[in-house]
């Protein structure tokens, strides 16, 4: 596709999750309206707030492309072979917190391809971005993973689903992992976990049972950065469980070996 086109796309996507992103700003420090999608699976009217302004923008923009939206979780009909896949805000127990590690994700697709990647930090403005076959950027500085060569160096980064089930066999794989590599870290967030291997902070990042959009800008992240991305799911019109291994790409088949995680054919 064409950099002209690309670059159309991600400044919408840009504009999106900074308005987005601004919602959450002003409402962070006194959330509201608490309630549970799941069992630990919590919901604020911010995140409702943020998907709306997202939405409203993207949609001016591009009236016949499709979109798919966390909160909403409903397929806007559209004629294009574009979709977009939002989270409005990921890391929401982390929001209602207080904690400053949050985000909006953004990706398009095209034909199930992600070829657009935005994660935005507010608090912080930290505007992570990407475009299919055009490198990964933090604002304007070009991103690339780590140089880690060994899972005994690596920091590894890693998140658990609100399903006991999938907790269980996190667990698991967390147990193995914790002997073997340098430390592990949980940001609250997968969409900044991924970033964080785009950037070179992670040596890998890895979580079961997520989402289309947890994954699917953070993915494109990574590999334009450099890395690679394992066993993610980011075919929208399939909401099962995405379970994603990432990494910068030198320790990927020890880590999938230790976590006993297989690739999709």
């Amino acid at each position: 596709m064409d950099r002209n086109v690309l670059q159309k796309y991600l400044n919408a996507a840009q504009e999106a999750a900074l308005a987005g992103g601004h919602q959450l700003q002003i409402d962070f420090g006194r959330v509201r309206n608490i309630r549970e999608k799941g069992r630990r699976d919590p919901i604020t009217q911010s995140d409702y707030n943020a998907e709306q302004c997202i939405l409203q923008i993207l949609k001016q923009h591009f009236p016949d492309h499709r979109f798919l939206a966390e909160e909403t979780a409903n397929r806007a009909s559209g004629t294009a072979p574009f979709e977009w896949i939002i989270d409005p805000l990921d890391g929401t127990m982390n929001y209602i917190h207080g904690i400053a590690q949050f985000g909006v994700s953004i990706a398009l697709q095209y034909h199930a391809t992600t070829i657009i990647g935005v994660v935005y930090q507010p608090l912080v403005q930290e505007m992570y971005t990407a475009m299919i076959g055009h490198g990964a950027f933090l604002n304007v500085v070009g991103l690339r993973v780590s140089q880690i060569y060994t899972l005994d160096q690596s920091l590894v980064g890693t998140g658990f689903s609100a399903s006991l089930s999938m907790r269980e066999k996190q667990l698991a794989g967390f147990a193995k992992v914790l002997q073997v590599c340098a430390a592990i870290r949980e940001p609250g967030s997968a969409a900044l976990g991924l970033c964080d291997v785009a950037r070179g902070a992670y040596e890998s990042y890895w979580e079961l049972g997520l989402m289309p959009w947890d994954v699917a800008a953070g993915a494109l992240l990574v590999t334009e950065a450099g890395g690679m991305v394992t066993n993610v799911v980011v075919d929208s019109h399939n909401l099962s469980d995405v379970h994603i291994v990432a990494s910068n790409g030198f320790i990927h088949h020890e880590l999938m070996e230790f976590l006993d995680i297989h690739a999709k054919p």
